[in-house]
């Protein structure tokens, strides 16, 4: 009878591994930020399944949508809208399995500061599945990377939060010009918070565009509604620019006039 404790222990830990078939082992984020055009993210996903996970995880990802990754535990680590995603998965040996996620987003850089021929923005905690409780943390399992690349023409317009565990410049990235700084943080990480901010040139076709020029109507009014408004004022002004230069024409050269009367 003594050892029923143990026997009894021993056929929790078997139930409780049954009952625990998915078995998450790595997690890697890549944030591309271009010179222009959206933001490119791809997760992956590594993780180990029974045989009975498997067949259930391959029907699900053969056409999965986002909330059905965000139920298998492999959705988007960012909570902003995102767009044009797909999905790929691996199934190996032994139950391993590899699944890969990729979409785009445009939500992602904060505008902090506008200078004319050039804006400051940022990449935040707060938009990530990672920052809770005022604590931005990367779990060591499973063991979680997150990686930024942008373009070397990038300033840094402030010391990263926190500090990257590895950074590098890359000569190339396929599809893109020039080169590119990687900064790579990984877990186990915990910090107050996350932020990566750097000042950038605005493209020639941007500041002189209405998207340009509603974009930084946005940032100054800050209300939508308001910068709306200015967008219409703008626009009518344009529309109507003949008859309010007559007006002012008309307004100016009533002056003289006004001052002949009084001379006499």
């Amino acid at each position: 009878m003594r050892y029923w404790p143990l026997v009894s222990v021993l056929a929790l830990m078997f139930l409780v591994s049954g009952v625990m078939a998915v078995e998450y082992i790595a997690h890697d984020i890549t944030v591309l930020i271009p010179y222009s055009g959206d933001i490119r993210i791809t997760e992956v996903y590594q993780v180990k399944l029974n045989s009975t996970e498997k067949t259930t995880w391959e029907n699900i990802l053969s056409n999965a949508t986002v909330n059905d990754l965000i139920s298998l535990g492999t959705g988007p680590s960012f909570t902003v809208p995102i767009r044009d995603y797909h999905v790929s998965y691996v199934m190996g040996s032994g139950g391993f399995a590899q699944i890969t996620l990729q979409y785009t987003t445009d939500s992602l850089l904060h505008k902090v500061e506008d200078k004319g021929t050039s804006e400051v923005l940022e990449l935040v905690g707060t938009d990530t599945v990672f920052q809770k409780d005022g604590k931005f943390e990367l779990p060591l399992r499973p063991a979680t990377q997150l990686t930024v690349e942008f373009p070397r023409g990038y300033r840094l317009a402030d010391i990263p939060q926190p500090n990257p565990t590895e950074q590098r410049v890359i000569a190339q990235l396929p599809g893109y010009l020039g080169e590119f700084y990687e900064y790579t943080w990984r877990g186990p990480l915990s910090s107050e918070g996350f932020k990566l901010v750097f000042e950038r040139d605005k493209p020639i076709q941007t500041q002189f565009s209405l998207q340009g020029l509603i974009e930084d109507l946005k940032y100054r009014f800050g209300n939508p509604l308001y910068a709306a408004a200015a967008v219409i004022v703008i626009v009518l002004a344009f529309w109507y620019r003949k008859q309010i230069i007559e007006l002012l024409k008309e307004a100016f050269a009533e002056e003289p006039v006004i001052e002949e009367e009084e001379e006499e």
